[in-house]
This record gives structure tokens, C-alpha cells and sequence, in this order.
């Protein structure tokens, strides 16, 4: 068993929050691997001086534990392997993929497109002059 202060902490003006995770310098001979939420960033040992590990805390969906400790850095790796599979996540690239500009330019287009179309044919409707019946 080991001794561990873990505590959170919430900054009010920009509601951001901070975990952070000590250990007790009595256990100096004990190694503790830490990390994340998704366990995204590298895994940090918890140093054996009484400094804290920090980490942000992010918002996930699906929730998540906000911090994962183990004693085997082995056991930390397969549970990122884990969130990895069971969330089809891709942990080393979390960049919003946008969509590409070609696309939201044809779609743009096609609506332009349409609308003028639609202006035009209620514009030939009501407001030019009615068509003369020749006499047969």
C-alpha cells in the first residue's frame, strides 16, 4: 500500500481545473505511474520528493476518471490501447479534423444556385407581363 494525496482544484475565472497526485516521501522505494484522463499525454511517475504530478482536467463524453494510477507502467499502457479500441480514438492525433473548404465551397455554390433559380422562375411568375393568346 501506498500513501497518496491526490487534489483538485478549479481556477473560478476560467473554470479551468487541475488534478494533481503526490505521494508521501515515506515511500520513496514505491514507483507510481500516472496519467490522464484518456491517457493521451506521456505517462509521469510520481516523483518520490512530495512535488506533485499536474494534470488539466478536460471534459470527456464519455465520462472518464479524471486520473489513472498504477504501479506498472505496463498496466497504464494497456489501458490506453483499451481506450484507444473501445473508443476508436486515435489518442496521438485529438485534432478536430474541419471539414475542407472545397466542400462547404460547392455546397455554398449550390445553394446560391438554387435560390436563383427559385427567384427567377417566381419572378417570371408575377411580375412580367401574361403571355398574349394569339387566334388560331
Amino acid at each position: 500500500e501506498v500513501l497518496v494525496d491526490v487534489s483538485l482544484s478549479i481556477n473560478t475565472p476560467d473554470h479551468r481545473g487541475t488534478v494533481s497526485v503526490s505521494k508521501s516521501s515515506e515511500f520513496k522505494d514505491t514507483v507510481l505511474y500516472t496519467c490522464d484522463q484518456i491517457c493521451a499525454g506521456e505517462l509521469k511517475g510520481v516523483p518520490s520528493n512530495g512535488s506533485p504530478v499536474v494534470y488539466q482536467i478536460r471534459p470527456t463524453n464519455p465520462s472518464t476518471p479524471i486520473l489513472y494510477i498504477a504501479k506498472d507502467q505496463q498496466q497504464l499502457i494497456d489501458l490506453r490501447h483499451l481506450i484507444e479500441q473501445h473508443h476508436g480514438l486515435d489518442l496521438h492525433t485529438l485534432e478536430e479534423h474541419p471539414i475542407s473548404a472545397l466542400f462547404i465551397i460547392v455546397i455554398s455554390l449550390v445553394i446560391i444556385l438554387f435560390h436563383v433559380l427559385l427567384f427567377h422562375m417566381i419572378y417570371k411568375e408575377y411580375c412580367s407581363p401574361p403571355a398574349t393568346r394569339t387566334a388560331l
